[in-house]
């Protein structure tokens, strides 16, 4: 009668199928390291990536440069804050120091500096728009309160729950909108050598 396997030695058994390249290996080893040095690119300005990078030969130095490249564009992001804004013109600079056609990713990068323009843009309008609406929302309560009361009645608009949640739902149909577009160009970075 035949033994019944664990699910512990079933995946032994499918673990021993599975192969390995050596090239595939160094790229598990290597890519790691050049996001890390991506990542200590993007904290400390005065790291040198480029000689981080001379330190391997050719070969490992194009995986290094893979996994620094993953890095730098996952650090790419709408600009919602000026942190955002420098984190993002850290992370260009990262990137055209590992691409050598700088001129096409000093392109890519004006046309995303337009989509970021455009996104904030978007933004400050609908936030202004969804300001005004409310205003006249409010403007009836604001009244009766007033009348009630006997006193001048602010209300600060943007502070109310009710614009906080719209506001909520407006920026995030934008970014969704925005990201799909910055996901496209990150796509262009990834084509440029």
């Amino acid at each position: 009668m035949e033994r019944i396997k664990s699910a512990y030695e079933k995946a032994l058994e499918r673990a021993e199928k599975i192969t390995v390249s050596p090239e595939q290996l160094e790229i598990m080893e290597y890519a790691p390291k050049g996001s890390q040095a991506a990542s200590q690119y993007m904290r400390d300005k005065s790291f040198a990536l480029e000689e981080e990078f001379k330190k391997y030969g050719e070969k490992i130095q194009k995986y290094l440069r893979a996994g620094a490249e993953e890095t730098f564009l996952s650090n790419i992001r709408l600009p919602e804050n000026e942190a955002a804004k420098e984190n993002n013109q850290r992370a260009f600079e990262g990137i055209l120091t590992l691409k050598k056609n700088k001129k096409a990713v000093s392109q890519l990068f004006g046309e995303m500096e337009h989509l970021f323009n455009y996104y904030a843009n978007a933004v400050n309008q609908n936030y202004q728009n969804l300001k005004a609406n409310m205003n006249k929302r409010f403007a009836v309560t604001r009244q009766a309160l007033e009348r009630q009361l006997g006193t001048k009645v602010e209300i600060e608009i943007e502070k109310q729950p009710e614009f906080l949640q719209e506001w909520r739902k407006i920026l995030n149909q934008i970014n969704a909108q925005y990201e799909d577009h910055l996901k496209e160009q990150k796509e262009k970075v990834r084509q440029i050598n």
